[in-house]
C-alpha cells in the first residue's frame, strides 16, 4: 500500500464537475444557429446495450443487442439574452415548432416536423486547472426537447437565478 506521500506525488486533483461547456449547432430552437448556453447542471447520457439471450445446450449466452440511448436531462439558467427575451421562452417556441398547440399533428407529420427542428449538442468536460483544455466530450446528434419544465417564482427567493429543466432526445452520440 502506498504512503500518503506517494499518493500525493501521484494524485493530480481530479477532475471537477463544475467545468464544463455545452455548445449547440445548427438549433432551428435556439435562435437557429449556433451558440453556447449556460447549463446549471448536466451528466453524460446514460447509454445501455441490451442483451439478446440465446440458449445453447441448456446454457444462456447474452449476446450484445441494441444500444439504447436515454433522455438527457439538464437544468438551464435562465438568462435574458434569447431572442424570446428568455432562454426559457426559446425551448418554449422550439417545442410549440414541433409540435404546436393550435395543429394536430398525425404520427407521420410529428415525425418529420421533429426530424427537421433537431440541432446537435456538443458538452465538454473541461480539465480543472486551466478550464480550457478538453478532457473528454461527447456530441449529441438529432436532439430535441420532450419536455420544458416550468420556473418556480417565488417571492421569498431574494438572490437566486430562475432555472428550470429541459429533457433532450437525442438520435445517436457521437
Amino acid at each position: 500500500m502506498p504512503s500518503i506521500s506517494e499518493f500525493f506525488s501521484q494524485f493530480k486533483g481530479g477532475t471537477r464537475v463544475n467545468r464544463f461547456r455545452v455548445n449547440i449547432t445548427n438549433s432551428p430552437g435556439m435562435n437557429g444557429g449556433d451558440r453556447e448556453i449556460t447549463i446549471r447542471a448536466a451528466s453524460f447520457p446514460q447509454m445501455s446495450v441490451t442483451p439478446f439471450p440465446v440458449n445453447f445446450k441448456g446454457k444462456t449466452f447474452n449476446i450484445p443487442n441494441v444500444r439504447n440511448y436515454e433522455p438527457w436531462v439538464i437544468t438551464v439558467m435562465d438568462d435574458p439574452t434569447g431572442k424570446d427575451g428568455n432562454i426559457h421562452g426559446e425551448f418554449m417556441s422550439w417545442s410549440n415548432t414541433i409540435s404546436p398547440t393550435s395543429a394536430i399533428y398525425g404520427v407521420s407529420n410529428l415525425n418529420t416536423a421533429t426530424a427537421n427542428r433537431a440541432s446537435t449538442w456538443k458538452v465538454t468536460h473541461l480539465d480543472h486547472e486551466t478550464g480550457s483544455s478538453d478532457l473528454k466530450s461527447f456530441t449529441m446528434k438529432g436532439c430535441w426537447p420532450i419536455s420544458v419544465g416550468p420556473i418556480q417564482l417565488d417571492m421569498n427567493q431574494n438572490a437566486q437565478i430562475a432555472m428550470f429543466q429541459v429533457t433532450m432526445a437525442y438520435t445517436h452520440i457521437e
